[in-house]
Formats: structure tokens, sequence, C-alpha cells
């Protein structure tokens, strides 16, 4: 039996997304040379297949210190992850990292950014009004649920795409 090769309607998907946001990385380190030609369209050469052996010697390149430390730590591994990615977030989890978060930070390419959500946390200054409170209680309790929503379901929203 053949293995799925992405080829089915989800790769053809997911394919098109990557093509549309990983083009957005040019000038990055793996988009120009040596790197470049090194990696190749798909990463499927003689260094790429170095980098996932962990046989591959960054130093002879015109690399930083983090990025040759980077390519070492690239190394295939067997073991399964240490921690599993959470499948869901709790509300005071999701406000607290809307705190930690600069405002400007944009969250989708919508251009829509934190400050809408961040607005929910921070004092406006009528601290003491009970309704106000509420409501951004309850808009924030909301964006919890679509948050959860998206993970259970393991389906982005188009927003998000």
């Amino acid at each position: 039996m053949e293995k799925n090769s992405g080829s089915g309607t989800s790769g053809k998907y997911i394919i098109e997304r990557n093509k549309k946001y990983l083009n957005q990385v040019q000038g990055t380190p793996c988009t120009i040379e040596p790197l470049k030609l090194l990696l190749g369209l798909d990463s499927r050469t003689a260094f790429g297949k170095s980098v996932l052996e962990g046989t591959v010697d960054p130093t002879q390149l015109p690399l930083t210190k983090l990025q040759q430390l980077y390519f070492k730590e690239m190394k295939k591994t067997e073991q399964p992850l240490i921690k599993k990615v959470k499948n869901k977030i709790s509300l005071d989890e999701m406000i607290y990292a809307f705190t930690k978060c600069k405002e400007q930070t944009t969250t989708s390419s919508s251009g829509r950014h934190l400050g809408h959500y961040k607005v929910l946390t921070v004092s406006d200054g009528e601290d003491k009004n009970e309704d106000l409170k509420a409501l951004s209680l309850e808009m924030s309790s909301a964006y919890n649920v679509i948050i959860n929503a998206t993970l259970a379901l393991r389906t982005p929203l188009h927003l998000w795409e």
C-alpha cells in the first residue's frame, strides 16, 4: 500500500497555503545563498540529509553562531515530543497571553492586531464599572470558545488562514 504523499485534497490545500505564506520569508537565511543552493527547493539534498542525520558541519558556512546551532539542533529524532501541544486553552491563560503580547502584533492576514483582544484585558479607568467588567469578561469568553473550538476541530478560521 502506498503512503499518503500529501497529494489528496487536504495535501493540495496545505501546499497552496505553504506557497503563499512561505514565500513571505524571502531574504531570510534559507532563501539566500549559500543555504538556498544547499537546501534546494524542498531540502531533499545532500545538505538537507546531513542536517537531519546530525552530520552537518555548519561551521564551514558563513552563518552566525546562532544559525550554526540551529542547523546542528535540527537532527531528526525518533523520540516523541516530551510535552504534547495542548488542545485547549483556559480563559485565564488566554487573557494572560493577551496581556503579555505587544498590541501591534498582527494576528492574521486581515491586519487585525492583538489590540482588538488586549483592550479587553487592560484598565480603561472604569474599573469599578461592573457592567464594563462583565462585558469584557463575556467578550473574552466568546473569543476563548472560538479559539478552543478551532483547536478541537483542528480547523482554523478563514480569518486566520
